[in-house]
């Protein structure tokens, strides 16, 4: 006799219910009267919102009615894109928003299932609810700190949440015990710099995530951290980045790199979200990375190219790397779940301007350098489609791999007019593109395509590759951004 979903005993059904959401849990909630009891307060379990004008919609929609679904609120995401310069003219939009919404300050303190929030943007008016960044983070000629006296009203709102255990936040200090079950904390870059590196004490208790803005911040707080879960460290710009040395001397780019790997040794994450540059570093680098961090399952790496190129050799050569250098160079890390995000190449972005009449002109030069970025464009799909194989052969215990790209369209035929425009992703709009833990800061661009694999071997070493579904892909991505050492470690010993 077979076994239906409405014959699991309530407790069974209620676990399977709290891993649904928005339209997903609406959609479960209306089969029949049991589930709608049981599944119609997880449709607002997840609120995210991308845009100001957003605001007042959530507002009303959570709060009107006897029985406010704000209170079932579990995971609340604000977003405004101010971390990127060239995001600067929202500034004035992001800053006058919440004092027009001053609703937003009393509801959230009534949120009492909250276990998670980021904000991105700051003002005065965040900094007493959870603000989670500062402008001095996004726009460096303006480095202040908090002021001294927000920082009661700061903590004593954080404690009005008692189901919290994610901070995202700029400079916070462990110190208070009224705090102890926190386990997710990030840093801003200019915080570090101005008062971790004074600040007394033993090193921080183990962390579920320990997030930073550059490689630059986790040098001044190596001599504070512990171990970590997650490891995250966002690429900001090239210069400022450890992973990214390919301007500076050979003696410096070494003292550098062993500086990174002494901070995968403290934090020695299990699952790791790191960036670098495309032909910077070597396999040696990265056996030493795998050493100094023997926990580490599941990496995400985003791979940019070099901002400049001075000749029609370089991006040749460069994009060739990608084929053979990067399964090689991963090869010593115990992984298995893989995530590449390819970030864009500069000659490309002549494909874009192909149907603008100004770029019309009998030129030599310029059709030189278009015909140059179309062969680069056609070259780098056929490597993206040889890649996970690749990368497969080469990490003998990789179960899933990803690549997501923010370039070409998996069907380009070579023609010039075929490359997708810069507003689309993945999705119809932003809302629907690649979003899952702290996308905020570190995914920031559109991804043009993402495909996800699970990869099968038999017992005589045949590996099979089997593309899994957007929402297969999603629940694997969840998997690891939820799971633990244990978890993994089950996955691992299946794969053995």
């Amino acid at each position: 006799m077979p076994l239906h979903l409405l014959d699991l005993n309530e407790d069974v059904l209620n676990h399977v219910v709290d891993k649904l959401y928005g339209g997903n849990a609406l959609r479960f909630s209306l089969a029949s009267k049991r589930t709608y009891e049981v599944a119609i307060h997880r449709v607002a379990a997840v609120v995210k919102c991308r845009r100001s004008d957003r605001l007042a919609l959530i507002h009303r929609v959570l709060l009107n009615g006897p029985r406010p679904r704000a209170h079932h609120i579990e995971d609340l995401l604000i977003h405004a894109p101010i971390f990127l310069q060239g995001e600067a003219p929202y500034l004035p939009q992001v800053r006058d928003t919440p004092p027009t919404h001053p609703q937003m300050e009393t509801v959230l303190l009534g949120l009492r299932n909250l276990n998670r929030i980021e904000f991105a943007g700051s003002t005065w008016w965040n900094l007493t609810v959870l603000s989670l960044h500062n402008y001095a983070t996004a726009l460096p000629s303006r480095v202040t700190a908090p002021p001294e006296e927000l920082w009661p009203q700061l903590l004593d709102t954080i404690a009005a949440f008692p189901q919290l255990h994610t901070l995202d936040i700029a400079d916070f200090r462990t110190d208070d015990k009224s705090f102890r079950d926190i386990d997710d904390l990030a840093w801003g870059q200019f915080d570090l710099m101005l008062r971790v590196a004074s600040r007394p004490g033993p090193r921080l208790s183990p962390l579920r995530s320990v997030l930073f803005s550059s490689i630059l911040p986790a040098l001044y707080a190596t001599e504070l951290m512990n171990t970590a879960y997650h490891l995250r460290i966002t690429r900001t710009t090239l210069e400022d980045n450890l992973l990214s040395t390919h301007h500076l001397g050979v003696h410096l780019r070494k003292r550098q790199a062993a500086a990174l790997v002494e901070i995968v040794r403290t934090v020695s994450p299990v699952r790791a979200q790191l960036a670098a540059v495309i032909g910077d570093q070597s396999t040696e680098f990265w056996q030493l990375i795998s050493l100094a961090a023997p926990r580490m399952k599941v990496l995400e790496l985003r791979l940019v190219f070099p901002s400049t190129l001075d000749s029609n050799l370089v991006p040749r050569l460069t994009i060739t790397k990608i084929q053979d250098n990067i399964p090689a160079m991963l090869a010593s890390l115990p992984l298995i779940g893989l995530r590449l995000h390819f970030g864009k190449m500069p000659e490309l972005s002549k494909l874009q301007y192909s149907n603008d009449p100004l770029y019309e002109y009998d030129d030599a030069v310029y059709d030189a350098q278009k015909k140059l970025a179309r062969e680069l464009y056609s070259t780098r799909v056929q490597i993206m489609k040889s890649l996970p194989r690749r990368l497969t052969n080469a990490i003998h215990g990789l179960r899933v791999v990803a690549i997501a790209d923010e370039e070409p369209d998996a069907d380009y035929d070579g023609t010039p007019h075929v490359p997708r425009p810069l507003s689309e992703s993945v999705g119809d709009h932003l809302d629907d593109s690649d979003e899952y833990e702290y996308q905020a800061s570190w995914y920031a661009h559109f991804v043009k395509s993402l495909e996800w694999w699970r990869v099968m071997r038999n017992e005589e070493e045949t590996v099979r590759l089997e593309a899994l579904t957007w929402d297969q892909g999603t629940r694997v991505q969840r998997f690891f951004e939820d799971s633990d050492v244990t978890g993994l470690e089950r996955i691992d010993g299946e794969s053995s």
